[in-house]
């Protein structure tokens, strides 16, 4: 592409009208989208790991999908570190909806159920950027350790 056509495009931007909330969306849709591709690549990479004719080596081939998972989760975390910090600041923010929506979520709790969602919470985006991708990947390098020691055969 020529320099001045991606100068022109850049001149008729107009930073005025991006907001964080349209940030928010932004990332909050690339997270997903980023998750979902994550998603499809685990189950491709468990089912090729079944479905291949290596019975010698098919453990090497779920070591080495783990390792290539892992690379993939690398993008999916850098998206949720994004997300969560602008979700932190938003929610920060005393006009913002999201700390409006969480101050009344705390009017009708008890004492009991404050300490108790405190001693429970958790983020979604928390499980969806750290805690399934570790969960696939181990699975993969302990179906690939399994089948290396016998535990699961290999056909």
């Amino acid at each position: 592409m020529d320099q001045a056509l991606i100068d022109e495009a850049i001149s008729k931007i107009d930073l005025g009208k991006w907001s964080m909330s349209d940030e928010r969306a932004f990332m909050e849709n690339l997270f997903v989208s980023r998750f979902n591709s994550f998603l499809v690549v685990f189950s491709l990479f468990v089912t090729a790991g079944f479905a291949n004719n290596f019975s010698s080596f098919k453990w090497t081939v779920f070591i080495a999908r783990a390792l290539v998972l892992t690379i993939v989760w690398l993008s999916l975390f850098r998206a949720y570190k994004k997300y969560d910090r602008i979700i932190k600041l938003l929610s920060g923010e005393a006009a913002h909806p999201i700390c409006q929506v969480n101050g009344l979520l705390e009017i009708d709790r008890k004492p009991i159920q404050k300490r108790l969602a405190k001693l429970l919470y958790f983020r979604a985006s928390w499980v969806m950027g750290v805690l399934t991708p570790a969960v696939c990947i181990l699975a993969l390098v302990f179906a690939g350790w399994a089948i290396q020691v016998g535990l699961l055969k290999s056909v």
